[in-house]
């Protein structure tokens, strides 16, 4: 029994020292990459009068004055520029808001844009939207289809960052509307293109 015990105890003191030396292999101290930083970038739009000046949040509406019915639609020209910090191409949409009028002249005003990407005539990046009412505008909300800028590159008047666009007005020729006024604004926005 002495023996049975003793044989035990030498046995366990072998597993024991098996156990000890292999948690006594060496180590290496930790090694690390510091400072990890992800940003992402963001989606910006500008807009200006011309591609030459500073492209803005913001610009100041057209006046037209005097539309008569079935007469020559009136003209505005604006540029839009992908000003992101990320490289991404934009899908233009457009919405008016804001928009203020008599019911006869928000059936009778109508309103369309046109982009040319690049400045470049008629291409696959250029869009436009049908002229409709005010009031179909109202309803519609946000629409697409205006074009699609490139990446951001420097303002130059020609690069598929840029746009000129134009916004047509003209009042249906068979309008009875005489002396009202409607006012509304324009927004555009860029969705990222995947």
């Amino acid at each position: 029994m002495i023996r049975l015990i003793t044989s035990g105890l030498i046995v366990f003191g072998v597993l024991a020292a098996v156990a000890g030396l292999s948690s006594a292999l060496f180590t290496t101290n930790p090694v690390t990459i510091s400072g990890n930083t992800f940003s992402t970038g963001t989606a910006g739009l500008g807009i200006a009068r011309d591609w030459d000046e500073k492209y803005e949040d913001s610009i100041k509406g057209e006046m037209f004055d005097d539309l008569v019915p079935g007469g020559d639609p009136a003209h505005s020209d604006f540029w839009l520029w992908n000003r992101s910090t990320a490289p991404i191409e934009l899908n233009l949409q457009t919405e008016l808001l804001k928009i203020t009028a008599p019911d006869d002249l928000k059936q009778d005003l109508m309103i369309a844009f046109s982009c040319d990407v690049g400045n470049d005539g008629p291409g696959d990046r250029d869009g436009s939207i049908p002229a409709m009412s005010l009031a179909d505008w109202e309803k519609k909300g946000v629409i697409g289809k205006l074009g699609i800028l490139g990446e951001n590159g420097p303002p130059d008047g020609k690069g598929t960052d840029e746009a000129r666009c134009t916004m047509t007005a003209n009042l249906d020729e068979k309008s009875n509307a005489q002396g009202e006024t409607a006012t509304f604004d324009a927004q555009f926005t860029g969705e990222q293109k995947l």
